[in-house]
């Protein structure tokens, strides 16, 4: 089982809604894997399956934004203008 330091998701205390932790989320993912993890992709590497997940996963800004936005949070507090 591949451990996640919930400190990735940049959530505050209390948050009912997290992103859940794969490569769809991950912001290494360019379509080929960027992060240095273990457990799902070597760097460089086709990613061909978002639900894996490595010990280097990160949150995208888009999942950023969607977990923000499930917990009830404007992307104005952090001037992040977006198109949805």
């Amino acid at each position: 089982m591949i451990e996640i330091d919930f400190s990735r998701f940049k959530a505050e205390i209390g948050d009912k809604y997290l992103v859940k932790a794969n490569c769809a989320s991950c912001e290494f993912n360019m379509g080929v894997c960027a992060g240095y993890g273990e457990g799902a992709y070597e760097y460089g590497e086709v990613i061909t399956d978002n639900t894996k997940v490595c010990t280097d996963w990160g949150i995208s800004l888009n999942a950023f934004i969607e977990q923000e936005r499930a917990n009830g949070r404007s992307m104005e507090r952090y001037d992040i203008k977006s198109g949805s």
